[in-house]
């Protein structure tokens, strides 16, 4: 279980109507071990429906709907145990291997393209990282729902066709079982007795009355 550290949270309000009626929290961290390898993790979290998605760089590891304020989730990274979760006394948190990712150290080895900038500097450039992948994340799931919109059309078209199937054979019947009642009527007046007759199919019986 190697050490963590953390690289850059965000917490934005992105309701399409009201904005903070729902949030998107992004964090970004590494392990000591692999310290040029970096990970995501991002929380989209609707306050009106309660309903929640957790990505895993880039991948969908968690989803449910409860309108409970508290709530924990757990998922794997490598080795390490991540929980993620919200309270009354720690909104949107993110431990990993039970450390909060705000008690994580900050590390950036002296290879890394970021040493020479500035604090103001990295965090901006983190914070565009996190800008971009959060909107491709968007693209996906606009994607994902489009895919699914269009499958549910083609849902509904199958539906409504077999309901009118359903309404053609309905009338059909109706059609049938009165011509039927026409014919038994035709032979009771000729004097047949149609108590042992077999109800016929609409292939043999005759459209019209014999002359």
């Amino acid at each position: 279980m190697a050490a963590a550290f953390q690289v850059f949270r965000e917490e934005e309000d992105i309701g399409k109507r009201l904005k903070t009626s729902k949030k998107r929290i992004f964090w970004r961290f590494g392990f000591m071990s692999e310290p040029e390898q970096k990970h995501e993790v991002i929380l989209v979290h609707s306050l009106m429906s309660g309903k929640k998605n957790v990505f895993l760089n880039g991948t969908k590891v968690h989803s449910s709907q409860s309108m409970k304020p508290s709530f924990t989730f757990q998922f794997r990274v490598k080795d390490s145990m991540l929980t993620l979760g919200a309270s009354e006394s720690e909104p949107y948190f993110l431990r990993v291997d039970g450390v909060s990712f705000r008690d994580l150290q900050y590390y950036s080895p002296e290879s890394s393209s970021q040493s020479s900038l500035t604090d103001a500097q990295r965090i901006e450039a983190e914070r565009k990282h996190a800008h971009q992948a959060m909107n491709d994340l968007d693209e996906d799931l606009e994607l994902a729902l489009r895919l699914q919109e269009e499958e549910h059309a083609e849902m509904e078209r199958h539906s409504q066709a077999l309901s009118e199937d359903e309404r053609m054979a309905r009338e059909l019947q109706i059609q049938f079982d009165k011509e039927h009642e026409e014919h038994e009527q035709y032979l009771r007046k000729s004097g047949v007795d149609t108590s042992t007759l077999r109800r016929p199919t609409r292939a043999s019986m005759p459209s019209q009355p014999p002359p």
